[in-house]
């Protein structure tokens, strides 16, 4: 074994899958696409103004089924809620919000990855881990949702992965947790229950 095999073989390959996925996320969010669903991205800025100019409190006041004129109704869980509410903080002015809006699915993308070293985790062999990521980070139907479409559900799938991770080591405080912060973002969770309870039943 020469010098640079032994170099290689003193960095854990989850160093090389961390870099891997911060080096991607960087690369998305500097070539983001600004396309996304017609009716979610432009309510978006007029959810983080409501929250700005009455309170984050607030913002279950809005409006459940607007009509022409009215502020669109703030359905999603509290989670949801606060991480428009500071994405519009970093941003600044509901000017920029509303320029740099698409920008929000770099936040969304960092579930996606987190998801991803999950996954890589229920891999016996670390040596491996990299290389598999690839095929889900360069998987356009994995990422599309988030990317092209511009949805939050990677949010959930990645918090009820990472409940399985846990609860399979019967780790079920993290578990539950993890179950209980997806159901804050969106109650659809709830149809796992079942599932979670059979996984935690033997624990």
């Amino acid at each position: 074994m020469n010098a640079s095999d032994k170099l290689v073989s003193r960095i854990n390959p989850d160093v090389h899958l961390l870099v891997l996925l911060v080096l991607f996320h960087v690369f998305v969010s500097i070539f983001m696409p600004r396309e996304g669903h017609y009716l979610d991205m432009p309510t978006w800025p007029l959810w983080i103004d409501y929250m700005q100019k009455h309170g984050i409190r607030h913002v279950y006041d809005m409006h459940t089924h607007p009509t022409p004129g009215e502020e669109p109704g703030f359905i999603y869980g509290p989670v949801y809620m606060y991480l428009l509410y500071f994405y519009g903080k970093w941003q600044g002015s509901i000017e920029v919000i509303r320029q740099t809006i698409y920008q929000f699915k770099s936040v969304v993308l960092i579930f996606d990855l987190v998801g991803i070293w999950y996954a890589m985790r229920f891999l016996q062999h670390k040596d491996s881990r990299p290389f598999y990521a690839l095929f889900l980070l360069f998987n356009a139907g994995l990422l599309y949702d988030t990317l092209g479409w511009a949805q939050c559900d990677s949010i959930i799938t990645t918090l009820m992965l990472i409940g399985v991770y846990y609860g399979l080591r019967g780790q079920l405080a993290l578990s539950g947790i993890c179950v209980l912060v997806a159901m804050l973002v969106k109650p659809q969770p709830i149809i796992f229950f079942p599932a979670f309870g059979l996984l935690w039943l033997p624990f």
